[in-house]
């Protein structure tokens, strides 16, 4: 670990979202190579983590989202802790509908059906912790031993 660079795992208070955010309660989350890059920076923000996916927890009554939807999106700060607040007009963060994730999926299935069945096309996923061990997460980053995305698992 470089010098002066430490992760500690502490209990912090449950964010309070502003008017047209969205309350996550996060789900999970994965380490992005820029979380290092911010960390190795000094950083100005209590909590890392830039992606996230979770579940509404608190809206706005007039919001198209609905507390118990399915959410992934990208975050300025936060997605490491158990809640987080996203934006939610801010374009593509956030995806809301099982239909509409279906819709999605149906299409690229179609489009790409001969190149998953002969696996010349599979999600590369190099490894994943607990968020407990976001450290060590970090180092195999910093290290650049990953190929593939690092997975932090929340709960």
């Amino acid at each position: 670990e470089k010098a002066g660079l430490t992760i500690e795992i502490n209990d912090v208070e449950k964010p309070i979202r502003n008017e047209k955010e969205l309350l996550v309660e996060v789900k999970s989350t994965a380490l992005n190579r820029l979380d290092t890059i911010l960390r190795e920076n000094g950083f100005k923000h209590d909590i890392l983590g830039l992606e996230l996916a979770g579940v509404v927890v608190e809206a706005d009554l007039n919001s198209s989202f609905k507390v118990g939807d399915k959410v992934m999106g990208l975050v300025n700060h936060g997605g490491y802790a158990q809640y987080a607040c996203i934006p939610e007009s801010k374009q593509g963060s956030v995806t809301q509908s099982d239909a509409y994730k279906s819709e999605l999926c149906a299409a690229l299935i179609k489009d790409t059906k001969t190149h998953f069945e002969n696996k010349t096309i599979k999600p590369i996923v190099d490894s994943v912790y607990n968020l407990e061990d976001v450290g060590e997460a970090h180092k195999r980053m910093e290290a650049n031993l990953n190929m593939g995305k690092i997975i932090l698992k929340v709960d």
